[in-house]
């Protein structure tokens, strides 16, 4: 079940994510054969995140099977917290596709970041916090989605620190604070992520035509 969920991490970021589904659901079907229980749910969340994009009602159904399968099987604690974050941010795509309510997303993140807070898992604070920022801006709650992002600014180590600025300076740019919003996205360091880049640069020509339209 291991090799197999390593094969289908390199398939997935070689690309190859037809293959890559393949063979998660065959390392999901030989952990549970094996009773190997946590390839079984980390496979369950693999699965969920390629699924994602095109799929989030399957996605979030696989991290609610995730999340059974853990609390059967607890291991470490900092991998409940994460299982947590991902069946919310899925829940949030859910909701947010199909213009409905975004309770369930918010009831599984608050339950991982009071699990992470207790603990002081510093990182997993910084990341749910940020993920209750992404969801108050889809909610277009801008200013609860600005309070979050601050709170989660403030514990971000430099690898989570990307994510944390895009939700912040889009909630200001949500508001129309268009200078705020820009100083934000000056200090974003896409490094080698080429997508986040983008959005970057789309966002600050974004603030200058609406300045220009300001005028």
């Amino acid at each position: 079940g291991v090799r197999i969920l390593e094969e289908a991490e390199a398939a997935l970021a070689g690309d190859s994510i037809r293959q890559g589904e393949t063979l998660l659901r065959r390392a999901i079907k030989i952990s549970e054969e094996s009773e190997d229980w946590h390839t079984n749910y980390i496979a369950h969340q693999r699965l969920a995140e390629a699924l994602s994009q095109g799929n989030p009602e399957e996605a979030l159904r696989l991290m609610k099977k995730a999340l059974t399968v853990y609390d059967q099987h607890p291991d470490d604690e900092r991998n409940k917290v994460m299982l947590l974050d991902y069946a919310g941010t899925y829940a949030a795509q859910v909701a947010y596709n199909t213009d409905g309510s975004y309770d369930e997303a918010l009831d599984f993140i608050h339950r991982a970041y009071d699990i992470a807070e207790k603990k002081q898992m510093t990182d997993m604070m910084c990341q749910t916090l940020t993920s209750l920022a992404n969801v108050a801006w889809a909610k277009d709650d801008y200013r609860q989605a600005l309070d979050y992002a601050h709170q989660a600014e403030s514990t971000a180590s430099a690898d989570l620190r990307p994510g944390t600025l895009q939700v912040l300076a889009r909630s200001y740019l949500s508001l129309d604070m268009l200078d705020s919003a820009e100083t934000v996205y000056r200090q974003i360091d896409p490094g080698e992520d080429v997508h986040l880049a983008y959005i970057v640069q789309s966002s600050l020509a974004k603030i200058a035509l609406r300045r220009m339209g300001d005028d």
